[in-house]
């Protein structure tokens, strides 16, 4: 029953006593995998032009909000037709579902006639590619160039947003100075009443020659 001095903890417990927290190793995860996406964003800024903005994008539609899931498949589906098999195609199907409702989109005075024809022309050209729209796909097959178009776009599109965020911010403040003006304050100090006869901005007529203060000819 004497003082005995505590033997060493075990291995597993100093290693676990030595550990630094989880979340200083998450956190020490995070900071790396951001130090691995940023680096390579940080070479493709390099040399971009940012006068020039990047490549519109193309055939970017939304279905409109009023269409169901079921509308807007039929929709596509003769729109992938239509681009595939012609105009021929799309004149048959109008003749033959005119009375279908769910074909409505098929006329031309139909609100979602548009939303077809846009998609026509968009699944056209996917099919037939123009030789330019092919070329920069075939670009776009190398990484790097993929990485700075992304990065191109990402960066106008960050800019574009600073600026009209410091345009509304400075609108703001102007609407906020005016307002803080209290009009009370300001007073009338004095009237001036323009005769007729004598209208502000005319000039006088010129004095006749020998008059006083006037230099003979």
């Amino acid at each position: 029953g004497g003082n005995q001095k505590a033997g060493p903890p075990p291995p597993a417990a100093a290693e676990a006593a030595a550990a630094p927290p989880a979340n200083e190793i998450a956190a020490a995860s995070t900071v790396a995998k951001r130090a691995t996406v940023a680096a390579p964003v940080a070479r493709a800024l390099q040399g971009l032009d940012q006068s020039k903005p990047p490549l519109p994008l193309c055939n970017q539609l939304a279905t409109p909000s009023s269409v169901s899931p079921l509308d807007a498949e039929v929709i596509k589906l003769t729109a992938q037709y239509t681009a595939a098999s012609g105009r021929h195609f799309l004149a048959g199907l109008a003749q033959r579902e005119q009375r279908n409702p769910q074909f409505d989109f098929l006329k031309p005075t139909n609100a979602l006639f548009s939303y077809f024809t846009q998609l026509v022309d968009a699944y056209t050209k996917v099919l037939a590619p123009a030789p330019e729209l092919r070329a920069e796909v075939d670009r776009a097959r190398d990484p790097a160039h993929a990485l700075r178009r992304c990065t191109h776009r990402w960066d106008w599109s960050r800019r574009k947003e600073e600026h009209a965020r410091r345009e509304r911010a400075e609108r703001d403040a102007e609407r906020a100075s005016f307002q803080a003006v209290d009009w009370h304050d300001f007073v009338v100090v004095e009237v001036i009443d323009f005769p007729k006869s004598d209208p502000a901005g005319v000039a006088p007529p010129a004095p006749e020659p020998g008059a006083p203060g006037v230099a003979p000819p």
